[in-house]
Order: structure tokens, then sequence, then C-alpha cells
């Protein structure tokens, strides 16, 4: 599928990353001596396809993301506030978007790749999302087991993610409240709408813990 129009990303920016165990925000912390953030932004700034990218932010670091983005020569990026959650964190950025398909991604996110986006742009879907295999046993119950899952059937979700925005937003404004979701095509998929899952990236990790961030460290060394 062609794209007549560039493109607008979200990219998810503005959680403090508890489980890092780290004062600073881990969209800030360094790989490779470089904001984790920035990682993302400089590959989006290099993709033609993509426009402008509203990054949700932290409230009371909105200068430092503006002060990353100029020091990095970075244009596409705008500042959206973010909500008290992921979900609303996206619902505030699509009010700013205005293409008809929207890009989403995380801001610690950093090894996806450019081919991979353009990969699932080329698909025409209400959704599209990479996958990677549950390669562990998995299982159900509290203290007690209750239930078996056919690991084959199971999908490691990853970002990024396309989206038809009109189909996006109306997912969004149904299920507005709780605003608990943590990935958006679940949403869609609760809408009835299909979801097209796409081969993703083993290494295409996302940043959460101590652990994530020195495993990083070891996929950028080996390139």
């Amino acid at each position: 599928m062609k794209q007549s129009q560039m493109l607008d990303c979200i990219v998810l920016a503005a959680g403090q990353g508890l489980r890092m165990r780290n004062s600073v925000p881990k969209q800030f912390l360094r790989l490779a001596g470089k904001p984790l953030i920035i990682h993302v932004l400089e590959t989006l700034e290099q993709l033609n396809e993509i426009g402008t990218v509203w990054v949700t932010y932290l409230a009371g670091y909105e200068t430092t993301y503006l002060q990353l983005f100029e020091q990095y020569g970075l244009r596409k990026p705008k500042l959206v506030p973010g909500g008290a959650t992921r979900q609303w964190s996206v619902y505030n950025a699509l009010q700013c978007v205005s293409s008809d398909r929207v890009v989403i991604h995380e801001a610690v996110r950093p090894f996806f790749s450019a081919d991979l986006l353009r990969s699932m742009l080329a698909l025409d879907a209400p959704a599209v999302v990479p996958t990677v295999p549950v390669p562990f046993t998995v299982s159900m119950g509290d203290t007690w087991m209750t239930a078996e899952l056919n690991r084959s059937m199971l999908h490691n979700i990853q970002l990024p993610q396309v989206f038809d925005t009109k189909v996006l937003r109306e997912a969004h404004e149904r299920f507005y409240m709780p605003g608990d979701a943590t990935e958006d095509s679940l949403l869609v998929f609760r809408l009835g709408k299909p979801v097209r899952f796409v081969p993703g990236l083993e290494y295409n990790i996302k940043i959460t813990t101590p652990l994530d961030l020195a495993l990083a460290e070891l996929i950028y060394r080996e390139g």
C-alpha cells in the first residue's frame, strides 16, 4: 500500500520507569552514551514516511526534552502532555494526529528497524503489530495452577505498531475508562476490528529493568 502522505507518529515517553530503580526517568537513561529516547527519535528522523513525531512528556521535564531535541538536531518531534496512564497518554497524543494512519512506538524500545516499519506500512489493515514467539512454558493460576496455555498460539507483542487513525480513535473513545490498557491493538481487537500480526525482531526489546539496560548495551556492541 503506497502512502499518500507522511504519517504522524506517537512516541510514548511520559513514564517514570520505577522498575529501573533510578532517579532519572528511563527514557533519559544512556545507551552507548546517548539517551534511549534519542536512539528512537534519530531512527524516525531518517524515515521519509514519517512526518511529525508527537512525544508524550513527563510533567516537570519539558525543558529536558526540548534541550535534547535541540542538542541532537531533531526537527520532527513536538511535545504533548502525557497522561496518568499509558492509554491516556496515547489518547492525548491522538488529538494532535492529522494523518489517516498513525505509528505508535515507545521511547524505551531503541532497536526497531526502518525496514521493519516500512514492511508494516506496506500492509493495509486497521492494525499492524509485530510479534515474536513465546519461547517458554506459560500457565495460569494464582497460588495453584488453574490452566495450561499452548505457547505455539501465544504472541509476545512488540512496537512500533501501525493503525488506521479513525479506528484507533474510536477504540480509545469506546474504552476510555478505566484507562488501563497496556497496548493499543488490544483496544482495536475489543472493538471487533482485525489485528494483523507480522514477524517482529528478537532484539527489539523494551528497556524496563536494569537487566534490560545491560542486555541493550550488549546488543548495541554486537551491532
